[in-house]
């Protein structure tokens, strides 16, 4: 398979559509043909949908509750039960480089080992975090295994911008993570620490 990776003017959203369009090519060519997919309110849940190709497996990843404000599920009412109707997989889980680490880190300030983690894949983009995140969720969800490797994406504040074959790990052996290529992604980086809005 020959490679090649997109790199965007800017990040975010302006760059969905064409993300899940080079997402799903790649994945088609894949083993696994597996897509995961993150989306907290529902619109990249919605257009991948719209745009994914017959044979593809979609898994999508949403916001855990209270991810914002307590028992708060930003996702649009009714949209996980619509995709798991069309056989989506939807996951609502705790964040694999967030959760505790966070919670700690708002009371007692500092940073903490998993924080320190996210940050470092930032410097590759925000989508660049979250695409790696998921693969993770996704293996101690169960949903694929660490001899899988699976298109992931992820995104600068709204929609997706980044795209990575992955090969993915569990939590507990995250440094056995293998990236293997960029897709797209965009060329200017820009990061944000989690949590210092909500």
């Amino acid at each position: 398979m020959e490679l090649k990776t997109v790199l965007y003017d800017m990040p975010g959203e302006i760059n969905t559509e064409k993300t899940l369009e080079l997402a799903f090519e790649y994945a088609l060519k894949l083993p696994s043909k597996t897509v995961l997919v993150p989306s907290s309110r529902g619109i990249v849940a919605k257009k991948a949908y719209e745009m994914k190709p017959k044979g593809v497996r979609m898994i999508v990843f949403t916001h855990h509750i209270g991810y914002f404000h307590d028992d708060e599920d930003e996702f649009e009412p009714g949209l996980r039960q619509w995709l798991r109707d069309r056989g989506i997989e939807v996951v609502t889980m705790t964040h694999a480089f967030a959760g505790i680490d966070r919670g700690m880190r708002k009371i007692f300030k500092g940073i903490y080992p998993t924080e320190i983690f996210a940050l470092a894949l930032r410097t590759m983009g925000e989508g660049t975090k979250v695409a790696v995140e998921l693969a993770a969720m996704a293996a101690d969800a169960g949903l694929v295994t660490t001899k899988d490797v699976v298109v992931s994406l992820g995104g600068t504040a709204r929609g997706v911008d980044t795209a990575l074959i992955i090969k993915p790990a569990h939590t507990r052996n995250i440094w056995t993570i293998r990236p293997i290529h960029f897709i797209c992604r965009p060329k200017l980086v820009q990061f944000h620490l989690e949590g210092d809005d909500g």
